[in-house]
């Protein structure tokens, strides 16, 4: 048996805000060693002024990992995981599923998707924000119960999900 292995990494781009919050944090460092080296003059409000700075600083960190956001699709052998990565730091498995389990895999806007009735409810979008990519639909069923995922696979991705699963990928889009 042959093994399949296919890594595909989605990047994010630099918005506005992740370029703001960068400067923000390095403006609260140079603030807040300014603060340090002034508690002498100022005494309790300098302390303060240095705890204030390290809660926007610690602040600003978690809302930067937030903004930008990387996305890996990992496929082994009919094995689906999707990744985020936070900040290209911190790696965080959203789902992982087997091909199998996918009852219908099309574009987010074809036919086949708008004629399921009985959609989940819940949304898992796996992929940055700003993309121009075309967006495709998983509605998975089995395991834990239903989901529906959201996500912008390349072609190779695409054609691996058929092999293993041709009844639920439909080719009519790529």
């Amino acid at each position: 048996m042959q093994d399949n292995f296919y890594e595909q990494f989605v990047g994010a781009h630099e918005s506005t805000l992740y370029k703001v919050v960068n400067i923000e944090m390095k403006l609260s460092i140079v603030f807040g060693v300014i603060c340090l080296f002034s508690t002498a003059i100022l005494g309790l409000l300098g302390i303060i002024l240095c705890v204030l700075c390290a809660i926007i600083y610690f602040g600003l960190i978690i809302l930067k990992r937030k903004t930008y956001v990387d996305y890996e699709y990992d496929f082994t052998n009919g094995e689906i995981d999707i990744v985020s990565i936070g900040d290209k730091i911190k790696r965080k498995l959203i789902v992982s599923f087997d091909v199998k389990d996918i009852e219908l895999l099309a574009a987010k806007d074809s036919d086949e998707v708008r004629e399921i009735s009985n959609k989940p409810d819940k949304i898992l979008k796996c992929y940055p924000k700003d993309t121009e990519e075309k967006i495709y639909t998983i509605i998975l069923s089995g395991g834990s119960g239903r989901a529906r995922i959201e996500f912008v696979p390349d072609k190779d991705f695409l054609n691996l999900c058929f092999q293993k699963n041709p009844r639920a990928v439909k080719r009519g889009f790529f």
